[in-house]
């Protein structure tokens, strides 16, 4: 019985967070010991299916917890990074991104609210320029940006959010990973066992 308890807590907390952000499904809710996790979680599972090549961009100005996780799975998978400038005035180049675009991008994965800078690049604008050039998913890393925004992830249109508990003023060492439903299930499970059998 508190094994039933502690699970439908779980999948109330699920709920919580789904409603929080507008996801459109509870199983697009992954939990996480925090950001880190999540971009581990995501560099390894995505980048496993790429091909020799391929190409990731990330910004000048982003944490190390969504850099290292994608420099360890391109050195992994003979994979290129470029990395998108930032102006003296903590600006991202819209136009140094759109050259960095191409059919060789498969990754996207930008902050959307600096912690370094206070930088809140423009969300949507990223996710038309993604969308219109590549067919690449878009990562958001939402560690500053969900605790201070309301963010509605289907009005954005973005593939995948990162999110830190500890940020919120919640625990630490909790995060959450959503992601869209479609591409979340194209994807191998990271861990096995446990409710999954079902």
């Amino acid at each position: 019985s508190l094994a039933v308890t502690a699970t439908n807590r779980f999948e109330e907390t699920r709920d919580l967070v789904k409603k929080f952000i507008n996801a459109k499904h509870r199983e697009e809710i992954i939990f996480t010991k925090g950001c880190t996790e999540g971009f581990n979680f995501l560099a390894n599972s995505i980048c496993k299916d790429l091909n020799p090549g391929d190409e990731i961009i990330l910004s000048e100005i982003e944490h190390h917890a969504n850099i290292i996780p994608w420099q360890m799975a391109a050195a992994k998978y003979n994979l290129k990074i470029n990395y998108v400038n930032v102006s003296e005035s903590f600006e991202l180049d819209f136009d140094h991104l759109e050259s960095l675009l191409n059919k060789n991008t498969k990754v996207v994965s930008i902050v959307g609210e600096s912690n370094i800078s206070g930088m809140l690049p423009d969300i949507k604008k990223i996710n038309s320029l993604v969308k219109d050039k590549t067919d690449a998913v878009y990562i958001v890393d939402g560690a500053q940006l969900v605790p201070h925004r309301k963010i509605d992830v289907q009005d954005l249109g973005i593939d995948f959010l990162c999110v830190s508990g500890h940020k919120m003023l919640g625990p630490t060492g909790i995060g959450v990973v959503w992601g869209r439903k479609d591409l979340l299930e194209n994807l191998d499970p990271v861990y096995g066992g446990g409710d999954m059998i079902e």
